[in-house]
């Protein structure tokens, strides 16, 4: 699941806000000026009771609605750049990591993103030879090209700087996901 901060500059009037994508549910944080409100909230968009004063920074963070699911090819490179297919459909899921520090003066709370990073989950049920994957990768950093060729337009994710950090077994002893760390992630890139 990817995470998105919309921004809106409140005019004084204007209480219903339309997200620029959509959100995954309802529960997701908005604010005035920096400080968390109560707004009525959808996956499509929020509303106030009240509109924030003209100039009023409004955000909203939410996750979004769609599972970053592709049935792709996943090609691995080795920091020498050797590149490295691996067989099989890997299904994954991404989901990005932001820290925030916050600095707060008597009228107004300001955050700031500290660090950004990026879980990649790959799912290895679909993959072959998933424990030789882990066994050859687990100790390296290394760079992911990820290709959808499924969908209507070519496209492809890069997720750089990666390592494996975790993984999960079945009650069989195999290999059912593994976790990945990026530090960079470019998604959409179309050729």
């Amino acid at each position: 699941t990817h995470s998105k901060l919309d921004t809106f500059a409140g005019d004084g009037s204007t209480t219903a806000y339309t997200l620029t994508a959509t959100a995954d549910g309802t529960n997701y944080d908005v604010y005035v000026a920096g400080r968390p409100v109560d707004a009525t909230k959808t996956t499509t968009g929020f509303s106030f009771s009240t509109a924030p004063k003209r100039g009023a920074i409004v955000e909203a963070r939410y996750n979004l609605g769609i599972n970053t699911t592709w049935f792709m090819t996943l090609n691995i490179y080795e920091p020498s750049g050797t590149e490295v297919t691996i067989s099989g459909i890997p299904e994954l899921s991404i989901s990005a990591n932001e820290e925030y520090y916050e600095r707060q003066d008597s009228r107004d709370k300001e955050q700031k993103l500290k660090h950004k990073d990026y879980t990649i989950t790959l799912n290895t049920d679909l993959l072959e030879d998933s424990q030789g994957f882990y066994d050859t990768w687990k100790d390296k950093k290394f760079r992911m090209i990820i290709e959808n060729a499924a969908s209507s337009s070519y496209e492809k994710d890069i997720a750089a700087v990666c390592e494996i950090t975790g993984h999960t077994k079945n009650y069989l002893g195999a290999l059912e996901s593994i976790t990945i760390k990026a530090t960079d992630y470019y998604e959409g890139v179309t050729v």
